[in-house]
């Protein structure tokens, strides 16, 4: 028996700034920025959501699959701290508009820290633990930082240039 990953894809939003540009603008030292290795950093714009975020890392993915592998999909986690509203689960949206099967199991694990790599060893153990034989899981972890630089709170701006989505 075999675990792990088959396929992989990254969105981080169609826009982008200079960090650099970005920490002269809000009047940063540039040196402090030096470590983080960093040329751009994502800027959210209004359509884009963790929704819209997962879905489009995840459509190319499932394009590339056949109907049967589609099929194979009996699960879906979402690893966020974003979220859209104070009831529903993300993974119902992301399920939704990636057209997977009815009979999907979803949920959402929050702490954007460490929920990624818990949802991972999710994943493994239910294709481990052979509940549903030949299954898959489609993980994902979506986050979303909107952020404004508050007058005389200089801790958020340094938080600022390395937050996004």
């Amino acid at each position: 028996m075999k675990a792990g990953i088959e396929a992989m894809n990254i969105y981080c939003g169609s826009a982008a700034i200079n960090v650099r540009d970005l920490a002269k603008r809000r009047n940063l030292d540039n040196e402090r920025f030096e470590n983080l290795l960093m040329m751009e950093k994502t800027v959210p714009m209004p359509y884009e959501d963790p929704v819209s975020n997962a879905v489009n890392a995840a459509k190319p993915i499932l394009d590339r699959m056949s109907d049967d592998e589609k099929a194979s999909i009996d699960m879906v986690i979402t690893c966020t701290e974003s979220g859209l509203d104070f009831g529903k689960s993300l993974s119902t949206y992301v399920h939704h508009y990636l057209e997977l099967g009815r009979n999907c199991r979803l949920f959402e694990m929050k702490n954007a820290c460490y929920s990624g790599t818990a949802g991972f060893q999710m994943a493994v153990n239910f294709v481990f633990s052979q509940v549903a034989p030949g299954k898959k899981v489609l993980l994902i972890c979506t986050d979303i930082t909107r952020m404004s630089v508050v007058e005389g709170l200089s801790e958020l701006a340094f938080a600022e240039p390395s937050s996004g989505s």
